[in-house]
């Protein structure tokens, strides 16, 4: 009976770690960017909410990468939108972001927050490896 009890608990582990592993959604900053101009309804509803890996190449608009309220940011440009896709890291992460290089293909894993004034919105991001 133990045996049983602890396949099924084994069975149970590996499929919630599969289920969290794809519920990661990858998409480069064009795609993402582009289904928002197309359609902002269709996009919120493929990606807002959801964790999105988006690449793309990094540039920084604004004097200093630091929203008003004092959040660093950077910004995954797009030929799609004038904004390209918003990047907020934690303060604690502002490093992280510097790293990263300007004009650079990056990778950034984030939530997505939806649309506004031409720019795709991602919060509690981090880099990718």
């Amino acid at each position: 009976m133990k045996r049983i009890l602890l396949s099924i608990l084994m069975v149970g582990i590996v499929l919630l770690g599969a289920c969290s592993a794809s519920s990661v959604i990858s998409v480069t900053a064009e795609e993402l960017c582009s289904a928002y101009k197309d359609n902002e309804a269709a996009a919120d509803a493929q990606y807002k909410g959801k964790i999105l890996e988006v690449t793309g190449r990094r540039e920084l608009t604004g004097s200093s990468g630091i929203d008003r309220d004092g959040n660093p940011y950077t910004i995954i440009s797009s030929e799609s939108l004038s904004g390209g896709v918003r990047c907020w890291f934690s303060p604690e992460d502002v490093l992280q972001i510097t790293k990263l290089g300007l004009g650079k293909e990056v990778t950034i894993r984030g939530k997505c927050y939806g649309y506004s004034l031409w720019t795709v919105l991602l919060g509690e991001c981090s880099a990718v490896d």
